[in-house]
């Protein structure tokens, strides 16, 4: 098992910077970014509601007379504010609170989700290319290790350990936004705030159902995984541009000729079928099953195995700098 486990960390250590710095300095930025942004509320909510003054002056026989007060601002209607003002605690709006924690949880998964994405794009375009331009590939040959494994394991990092650290990082933020929604429903004075605040399902079912989100996203993104890692072990100096040209010229050939614009489609249906795999969370572990008995995933999954041998081939004749 060990000499799997090597390649793998060897990549973690030569994109470290990538892989870990990145998604951990958009972490605390994002983390920040929300305790000013309560902090800034709070402070806006306390400036209105606790210390909103009115100065009304009217004239009324010749004299001047000035009104003061400082009140809550609530906003509810005269039933409300009694049953406040009996109970000590108003009504807690469980629905609406339970979808928009179920919207911020999948957003924090969207969000590394996309970032990792990504960064696994430049990885691939770089995996096969920079050795061979700084030489570096005569040394790697030498370890004994087959172009086989080398492939399949930028293949398992671009797919399978990005996005588990896409996951973990979801799932970190979506604590840190658990522990600051449990501050303010301490300090709300809802009845059921905190139960509702610690539900099982705005974390740990959202985090769950992500987990098979990611796997058939990962799965489903073989095709893409392979162009990319085609097209860095085929380009001397700019992968990007030969991974982009052709996909852009076959959309401009047919165009011009057909009058269609049915590739442009394959190719948007291809990269929304990516989104939705990572957005919609309910229905994860249903994606993955989606994936699987799709014969779009099956024929692309043989098309990505033929790449990815002219990879390996390419990687075995060709490699001067």
């Amino acid at each position: 098992m060990e000499p799997y486990i090597i390649p793998v960390k060897r990549e973690m250590w030569e994109h470290n910077g990538a892989f870990v710095k990145v998604p951990a300095v958009i972490f605390v930025v994002l983390c920040i970014s929300i305790l000013a942004a309560i902090a800034l509320g709070r402070a806006a909510d306390f400036g209105q509601s606790y210390h909103y003054q009115v100065q009304m002056e009217t004239e009324h026989e010749g004299d001047t007379r000035e009104f003061e007060y400082s009140d809550i601002v609530l906003g509810e209607t005269d039933s409300v504010t009694s049953n406040h003002h009996s109970t000590g605690a108003l009504p807690f709006p469980e629905k609406e609170i339970n979808e928009g924690a179920g919207i911020i949880n999948s957003i924090s998964y969207i969000a590394f989700s996309g970032i990792l994405f990504l960064i696994s794009i430049s990885y691939l375009l770089g995996a096969l290319s920079a050795d061979r331009r700084d030489g570096s590939i005569l040394f790697w040959k030498s370890m004994p290790v087959s172009e086989t494994q080398n492939v399949l394991t930028k293949v398992v990092v671009a797919s399978c350990v990005l996005s588990a650290i896409a996951w973990v990082c979801a799932l970190a933020f979506s604590l840190v936004l658990l522990i600051v929604a449990t501050v303010l429903a301490l300090m709300s004075g809802y009845d059921g705030a905190l139960s509702i605040v610690w539900q099982e399902q705005a974390l740990i079912g959202t985090a769950w159902q992500h987990i098979g989100s990611f796997l058939a996203a990962a799965l489903w993104r073989l095709p893409l995984v392979a162009w990319l890692l085609l097209a860095s072990a085929y380009a001397k100096k700019t992968p990007f541009l030969l991974a982009v040209a052709p996909l852009l010229g076959l959309i401009v050939v047919e165009k011009i000729i057909l009058g269609s614009t049915g590739m442009f489609s394959l190719f948007l249906d291809y990269i929304a079928f990516n989104v939705f795999l990572s957005a919609h969370a309910t229905s994860g572990w249903g994606s993955l099953w989606v994936v699987l008995t799709s014969m779009q995933f099956w024929l692309g999954t043989l098309l990505a195995c033929g790449m990815f041998y002219g990879v390996v081939w390419l990687r075995e004749n060709r490699y001067e700098s």
